[in-house]
């Protein structure tokens, strides 16, 4: 697995609930590169720190899947409810999402400004990884930690955004959170 160059693509052919939609379709397999041992040395890392509690890849690996589960479950849900209402010949649930996205700051130009800043963040995990002349990220490195960190943390506020029109977006943010507070104690030891 190779790590891609952007989270957080836009096609100027779909629609702003579109381009969403394909951003969180794509969440689960993008998030995966941070920890995912083809790409990153994370779970090493974590279970070399804390190899006294049971942790191991296939646990850690689990957990995730079982939120990546809840999450694919909501937008099958999300998705008919969204064909149901058009077949119906309504647009109340295609409505609310849009309302939900303009709520949100999730159209247009603010949605092509927050896409660029992750985007951006990423980029410059990859930058410090390619510097490094390293093919994975390396979580010993504090430069690569402190990038990765500012990405998980711009993440996490469009995350939280998404939660209104994606509430199944939780079980992975929280997921998320498991290797930020991994991060923040390693930075104690």
């Amino acid at each position: 697995m190779d790590l891609t160059l952007t989270w957080f693509d836009l096609n100027e052919n779909k629609n702003d609930l579109e381009n969403v939609l394909t951003f969180i379709d794509q969440l689960s397999p993008n998030f995966r590169q941070i920890f995912d041992n083809k790409t990153s040395n994370f779970i090493n890392q974590f279970i070399e720190k804390d190899n006294n509690y049971g942790i191991t890849n296939e646990l850690f690996h689990g957990a995730f899947n079982e939120a990546n589960k809840e999450l694919e479950e909501d937008l099958i849900r999300f998705r008919r409810d969204l064909k149901l209402d058009s077949i119906l010949g309504g647009e109340t649930a295609g409505r609310e999402a849009a309302d939900t996205l303009l709520q949100i700051g999730f159209t247009k130009q603010s949605l092509k400004l927050k896409a660029a800043v992750l985007n951006k963040l990423w980029l410059k995990v990859i930058s410090q990884v390619n510097s490094l002349g390293i093919a994975i990220i390396d979580f010993a490195n504090n430069p690569i930690v402190k990038l990765v960190r500012r990405f998980l943390a711009y993440l996490n506020s469009i995350i939280n955004s998404l939660l209104k029109l994606i509430p199944g977006l939780e079980a992975l943010k929280e997921f998320k959170e498991i290797i930020e507070s991994y991060l923040a104690i390693a930075d104690e030891d």
